[in-house]
């Protein structure tokens, strides 16, 4: 369902349902002047109970039923022009026999309230001026134009395009709000410096995916001796650079993010534990690839309590045992399976010269 009409249901369903209801009263309570003569009362009853009733209720349950809300507002655009049709047929009838029971308000009212209830503007204007054509249309074919109706089609002509313009500045200013909100959320889940997902975003994601990925942590080993000896600045621009080649590692079922500081997260759903070991082994290697520093990784398993806390535990022992290296945790059922990957053949210790 559009964002513009689910905040609108609730005036929808409070309209469809006044009507339905002020319906049904007239209808199982009609004296007095709807009993005229026993043809308008028959066709009054006829409209009600077979055109404005059964349309009414049709809106109102686009707004109550799950299923059919998200077709809210062709559903409810459908339920007016239905009781337009109905009441356009009792007004055609009647008026010829000098019996107003359906004045010109009446089907008016029913166009004005599409733009009360927040129908897209897209959809507004092309059926209100469809609907209100046609009602002036029926109208004219039945009596005669004279002065008095030109002035009260032309009054209906500009209280609907006052309200159609009113509603399309109310939808454009809540569109506005709603890109500012996004926008706002967006950078409130960006890192500032890489670009990357941050933690925020990060524990929304590990919520969401649950207990289907397993947890990757990769730090870069030694960062403090790159800033000390080349500065923040070369520091920065090498954060940028491992952020990007786990960005390019992310998909629908990797997802990357910057915690803080030198360390980022990696959620990995993979059907078996080899093949998270083997995309976390991956990523480790292409965060430092053509640098003479290396990464640390650490990889647990869902499901489980405190994922993050187990990770965290497995990139202590990746770096206790010498860093440049991936510790896993055991996987359920299988303690057999190899938990330390080592890249014996890249340097482990802290020097060397930053390519920036």
């Amino acid at each position: 369902m559009h964002e513009y009409d689910a905040v609108n249901l609730r005036l929808r369903r409070l309209v469809m349902g006044a009507s339905g209801l002020v319906v049904a009263l007239i209808f199982l309570g009609q004296f007095g002047d709807f009993l005229t003569s026993a043809d308008s009362s028959g066709l009054s009853r006829a409209v009600l109970g077979g055109g404005m009733f059964p349309a009414a209720a049709v809106g109102f349950m686009s707004t109550v039923v799950p299923a059919l809300r998200r077709h809210s507002t062709a559903l409810y655009v459908v339920a007016v022009g239905s009781i337009l049709v109905a009441q356009m047929i009792q007004r055609s009838v009647q008026l010829p026999q000098g019996i107003d029971m359906v004045p010109m308000l009446w089907p008016l009212t029913m166009i004005l309230s599409m733009a009360i209830v927040g129908i897209r503007y897209a959809v507004l204007l092309p059926v209100s001026i469809a609907y209100l054509t046609a009602v002036i249309m029926v109208d004219v074919a039945v009596l005669p134009l004279t002065t008095s109706r030109l002035v009260t089609y032309g009054t209906c002509v500009l209280m609907v395009a006052t309200t159609v313009r009113l509603a399309y500045r109310i939808e454009a200013s809540a569109r506005r709000g709603w890109l500012s909100a996004r926008k706002l959320d967006e950078l409130g889940r960006t890192d500032a410096l890489t670009g990357l997902p941050n933690r925020r975003a990060f524990d929304d994601t590990l919520a969401e995916w649950n207990d289907l990925a397993a947890l990757v942590l990769i730090d870069v080993d030694c960062f403090k001796a790159l800033n000390d000896e080349h500065g923040h600045l070369a520091g920065d621009d090498f954060l940028r650079g491992v952020a990007g080649r786990l960005a390019a590692l992310a998909g629908p079922d990797v997802f990357a993010a910057r915690l803080g500081g030198e360390e980022f997260g990696m959620l990995v759903r993979r059907e078996t534990a080899d093949e998270v070991v083997a995309c976390a082994e991956s990523a480790r290697v292409a965060a430092c690839v053509g640098q003479p520093f290396t990464a640390s990784a650490g990889v647990a398993f869902a499901p489980g309590e405190d994922i993050v806390a187990r990770a965290d535990r497995q990139l202590y022992r990746a770096k206790s045992q010498g860093r440049d290296r991936l510790c896993s945790e055991p996987v359920s059922g299988s303690p057999a399976r190899a938990t330390v990957l080592d890249r014996v053949e890249s340097p482990t210790g802290c020097a060397g010269t930053f390519n920036g």
